[in-house]
């Protein structure tokens, strides 16, 4: 199951990695684009697609998997 993860996370842009370990430091949209100078716009079309390509619906999902991928860095 984590291989699959995996793979999809090699797929997530450079930017869309960046949003999705913020996300894992439950950081708020607005907090993630004045942190990468920004849109909250861009950050919500960044996450959605964060969402969609990892397979998961939920932020909680989404904190867990950041935690383990943080780790493998």
């Amino acid at each position: 199951m984590f291989e699959a993860y995996f793979e999809r996370f090699n797929r997530l842009t450079k930017r869309e990695k960046e949003v999705f370990f913020l996300l894992g430091k439950e950081l708020s949209r607005k907090e993630i684009a004045d942190l990468l100078f920004i849109s909250d716009k861009t950050v919500k079309n960044h996450a959605e697609r964060v969402f969609q390509k990892l397979g998961t619906k939920k932020r909680t999902d989404l904190y867990k998997l950041a935690q383990v991928f943080s780790s493998l860095k």
